[in-house]
């Protein structure tokens, strides 16, 4: 979204979805996938691994009911990050 805070390095204030919804772009879904890559010596370097130990990759794409309207990409170094996903209604396990 051009002329927005969103591809800015800083936090919004009331958050990006609801920022978005404040524009008309209410996220109703989103799909995540996560793969595993073997990183390249920059991407070794950014994430502070050794050379080998693999990132695992996150691709979050978020759609209002017609669009796409955001990508979030996220590595994390495998070894020292969980990912957890808690699905459906009810209280979490703690």
């Amino acid at each position: 979204m051009k002329n927005t805070p969103i591809p800015e390095p800083a936090d919004i204030a009331e958050g990006v979805i609801a920022y978005m919804a404040s524009m008309g772009y209410k996220q109703t879904h989103y799909v995540d996938d996560v793969t595993t890559v073997t990183p390249n010596p920059k991407q070794a370097e950014e994430s502070a691994i050794e050379a080998g130990i693999p990132l695992l990759v996150r691709t979050g794409v978020r759609y209002t009911d017609s669009e796409a309207v955001r990508v979030t990409i996220t590595t994390m170094p495998t070894g020292r990050n969980v990912l957890r996903y808690e699905l459906g209604t009810g209280v979490p396990n703690a």
